[in-house]
C-alpha cells in the first residue's frame, strides 16, 4: 500500500511539474512580448540610436532577457516541484563556469599572440604614421601603430584594424 502511495506521490508531482512548464512558457512568452511593447512605447531604440554607436535593437534584446529568464525560473520551479532543484543548479553553474573559462582562454590565446608578435616583430619599424601600405590585402594609410594591431585608414575613409598576426 505505501509502495502506491508513493507511486501516486511522484505521479501527481510530475503532473504538477508539468502544468508548471505549461503555464511558465505562456507567462514568459507573455512577459516578454509586454517588455518588448513597453519599451517600444518608450522609443528606447530610438533614444539610444541618437546618443551612441549601438546597432542591436535594445527592445528586442531586453525583451529575450525577460522571457529566456522567466523561462529559466519555470524551469527551477518546476525541478523543485519535483525535488531535483540543488543538483541541477550545481550542474548549471559549473557548466556555466567551465564554458566562461573556456571562452576567456581562447580569447586571451589570440591577445596574447598578437601583443607578443606587435611587441617583437622588426617588421613594426617598417610601418611609419601616414606613410602608404599594403597589408593582409588592405591598401591605405597608416593612422595608428598600436602594440597588437595597426589602424588603416582607405581611400574611402574606413578605418581598418590590422591585428599584428597577420602582417
Amino acid at each position: 500500500m505505501a509502495f502506491f502511495s508513493l507511486i501516486q506521490s511522484i505521479i501527481s508531482d510530475l503532473i504538477v511539474a508539468v502544468l508548471i512548464i505549461f503555464l511558465g512558457l505562456i507567462i514568459s512568452r507573455f512577459l516578454g512580448n509586454l517588455t518588448r511593447r513597453i519599451l517600444k512605447e518608450v522609443e528606447i531604440d530610438r533614444l539610444i540610436k541618437n546618443y551612441s554607436i549601438i546597432v542591436i535593437s535594445i527592445e528586442d534584446f531586453i525583451g529575450n532577457v525577460v522571457k529566456y529568464l522567466a523561462y529559466f525560473f519555470t524551469f527551477i520551479i518546476a525541478l523543485n516541484q519535483i525535488g531535483i532543484t540543488g543538483i541541477v543548479i550545481i550542474v548549471i553553474l559549473v557548466l556555466g563556469i567551465l564554458i566562461a573559462t573556456g571562452i576567456v582562454l581562447f580569447d586571451l590565446k589570440d591577445f596574447f599572440h598578437n601583443f607578443f608578435v606587435g611587441l617583437f616583430s622588426k617588421k613594426r619599424k617598417n610601418f611609419k604614421l601616414n606613410k602608404e601600405i599594403k597589408i593582409a590585402g588592405v591598401t591605405g594609410n597608416v593612422e595608428d601603430i598600436r602594440i597588437k594591431e595597426i589602424v588603416i585608414k582607405t581611400k574611402k575613409g574606413d578605418l581598418i584594424i590590422v591585428p599584428s598576426s597577420l602582417w
